[in-house]
């Protein structure tokens, strides 16, 4: 059995024949200057600047759209509220009402007009209220109330 090349035995065909050499690139200067920028740096900060300014443009516009849509959607929200805050005034205008009150007393509760003719009068009589500081303690104790026993005694004897 012959031998076979790899690229047979793995199921691909080659081309006999003078090999293909992609189209030449002779025109094609390979020229690898780490300074080079150095000659186009008047170029390029201009052109940085210029992106930078209107970057910042840009944004700014941005800013200023999202504070316009969210000054919008503020006064939306105050206009509801100021509606919901005028149906809950007119609301608690009809529950605090007079009228209403008077007749749920009436009829739920049971509730009349006070007379004076069937009112109940009560008279609370209570003790008299104990001083809650003493003028003098009751009990003497310790070294002050033995002086003063002392001076007594000594008083009472002269």
């Amino acid at each position: 059995m012959a031998q076979q090349s790899p690229a047979l035995r793995a199921g691909r065909r080659t081309r006999t024949g003078p090999a293909i050499r992609p189209p030449s690139l002779a025109w094609v200067r390979i020229d690898v200057h780490p300074f080079a920028w150095l000659r186009a740096y008047p170029l390029v900060a201009p052109t940085l600047l210029i992106a930078l300014c209107a970057l910042m443009y840009m944004l700014q516009v941005n800013q200023g759209q999202m504070l316009d849509f969210q000054l919008s959607a503020l006064e939306a929200q105050q206009t509801q509220l100021n509606g919901a805050y005028a149906q809950d005034a007119a609301r608690m205008d009809s529950l605090v009402s007079c009228e209403r009150v008077c007749a749920i007393a009436a009829q739920r509760l049971h509730m009349d007009h006070p007379n004076l003719t069937s009112a109940l009068w009560i008279t609370v009589e209570l003790p008299p209220s104990i001083p809650l500081v003493p003028q003098r303690p009751v009990f003497h104790t310790g070294p002050l109330s033995w002086i003063e026993n002392a001076l007594d005694t000594i008083g009472k004897s002269l």
